[in-house]
């Protein structure tokens, strides 16, 4: 179980990761620093339901399965509650800084990454850290996938195309 628990922190901690150097590789530096805002937010509202939701949901090991989920039930409610107050922040700051579509993918994205943080950790509690496990390696494999496509191009050639389209915009004029 140990060995288990060890890698789903660290496929977690990978995936935050990569999603944070994907972002990074997509964005501009003006739109990566709101990004970077954003992501605060995020981790504002992450280390909350850790704390109010995921520390207590860990403590229920000891229980039977059955109530172990009722208590997940509970806590998956308050997360997404969260992720309601937090993705409102955040459709705020993103319409403030004028990326109102940058908010709005954060604002759809938290509520989802909170609830599976939380179902992440009543895996753990169930005594089936395995389960949490495949949860992060499904997050994080895509973003590998985004980020090394990255790295050899993808992102670069239609980077050339869009320059090569606004060149021809302004010759035109």
């Amino acid at each position: 179980m140990a060995f288990s628990t060890t890698v789903d922190q660290m496929l977690s901690s990978a995936s935050n990761a990569l999603m944070v150097f994907v972002l990074a590789q997509l964005s501009s530096a003006g739109q990566f620093g709101i990004i970077g805002l954003l992501i605060t937010v995020v981790g504002v509202c992450t280390g909350f339901d850790r704390g109010a939701l995921g520390t207590p949901l860990l403590l229920t090991s000891n229980l039977t399965n059955r109530q172990i989920v009722a208590e997940s039930n509970y806590a998956l409610t308050w997360s997404l509650y969260t992720g309601g107050v937090g993705g409102s922040l955040i459709l705020a700051l993103g319409a403030v800084f004028h990326q109102p579509w940058i908010g709005l993918a954060f604002a759809i994205v938290l509520p989802v990454v909170l609830a599976q943080d939380v179902l992440r950790l009543t895996a753990i509690a169930l005594g089936r850290p395995s389960l949490a496990v495949v949860a992060d390696a499904l997050w994080a494999a895509p973003m590998l996938g985004v980020f090394v496509a990255n790295l050899f191009g993808v992102r670069e050639s239609a980077r050339s195309e869009e320059h090569t389209s606004e060149l021809q915009s302004h010759h035109d004029l």
